[in-house]
C-alpha cells in the first residue's frame, strides 16, 4: 500500500512537471485576407505578437468590445518600449460587404478578415462561437485561448509575459 501511494505521488510529480515543461503549441501558418487590404500569410507577422479575434456581426459581446479594444491596441501601440502587436478580426459567418458595411458604421480601424471557408478558424480547431481571442507569441506559439468577452487588463498581463 505505501509503495502504490509513493508511486501515485511520483506519477502526479510527474505529470506536473511534464505539463510545466511541455512547450506551447505551435500554430499552423494560414492565409489572411482583410477587407482593404493585401492578403499576408501568419509566417509574415513572426516576430510580434498576433491577436486573433473571431467575430460575427450580429455578436452583442463582440460588438461591445469594437471600441475597448481599438482604444487599448492604441495605446499599446504609442509606448515605444511595448512590443508590437498585430491584430486580425476574423468572421466564420459573414461577407466582405457585410464587413464594409460594420467598419464604417462602428469606425472600425483594424484589419477584417471573412472567413467563410472557415480556413482560418480550422488552425484553431475549428471555433464554433464568439468573441474567442487567440494570442500567438513572436516566436508563432499559441500561448493563449480566451472565450468571450475581453478582460483588458488580463490581455495586458499576457502581452507583457511574452
Amino acid at each position: 500500500m505505501r509503495n502504490t501511494r509513493r508511486l501515485l505521488c511520483l506519477g502526479a510529480v510527474a505529470l506536473v512537471v511534464g505539463a510545466l515543461a511541455w512547450p506551447a503549441p505551435r500554430v499552423p501558418d494560414f492565409k489572411l485576407e482583410p477587407v482593404g487590404d493585401e492578403s499576408l500569410w501568419l509566417k509574415d507577422l513572426q516576430g510580434q505578437a498576433v491577436l486573433i479575434k473571431f467575430s460575427s456581426s450580429t455578436c452583442g459581446p463582440c460588438l461591445r468590445d469594437i471600441p475597448r479594444l481599438q482604444d487599448f491596441l492604441d495605446e499599446w501601440r504609442s509606448h515605444g518600449e511595448n512590443q508590437d502587436i498585430a491584430f486580425y478580426s476574423v468572421f466564420p459567418w459573414d461577407d466582405k460587404a457585410t464587413l464594409r458595411r460594420m467598419a464604417e458604421k462602428y469606425t472600425i480601424r483594424y484589419p477584417m478578415v471573412p472567413d467563410q471557408s472557415m480556413t482560418v478558424s480550422r488552425s484553431f480547431g475549428k471555433v464554433r462561437t464568439t468573441p474567442h481571442y487567440f494570442l500567438i507569441s513572436p516566436g508563432g506559439r499559441l500561448v493563449w485561448n480566451h472565450h468571450g468577452s475581453l478582460n483588458l487588463n488580463v490581455l495586458g498581463r499576457k502581452l507583457f509575459g511574452m
